[in-house]
């Protein structure tokens, strides 16, 4: 695969995963308001769709404490080094040929001998 689609197809991926996430908060929080027989997230926009956004605007506005007795950047390190390993898992997937004038593409980021 030539490394331009490579990095074209790492970009698609990861813009499609991290745009899936907003939408898995609003079915989780609708799906527990309505196990647990209560109110969902229905005040923030019609009919909830902005609660993403008031979280995010939520978690920005934080005071960002760092206890004293740790290593400060491995503290604030740590949590990216446990997200690039479960985005890497999806590199050796192989998700289909792609067919362009002819050409076979294989649409996966890593090839592996497995």
């Amino acid at each position: 695969m030539e490394p331009y689609l490579s990095y074209l197809f790492i970009a698609i991926l990861l813009g499609v995963y991290l745009a899936n996430v907003p939408v898995m908060v609003i079915i989780e929080r609708k799906l527990s308001a309505w196990l647990q027989y209560r109110v969902g997230p229905n005040r923030v926009g019609p009919f909830g769709l902005l609660q993403p956004m008031a979280d995010a605007v939520k978690f920005f506005s934080k005071e960002d404490i760092i206890p004293t007795h740790v290593n400060r950047w491995l503290y604030l390190v740590a949590p990216a080094l446990m997200v690039f390993p479960a985005f890497f898992v999806f590199a050796v997937i192989p998700w289909g040929v792609l067919t362009i004038g002819g050409k076979d593409i294989l649409i996966q980021i890593g090839k592996t001998n497995i």
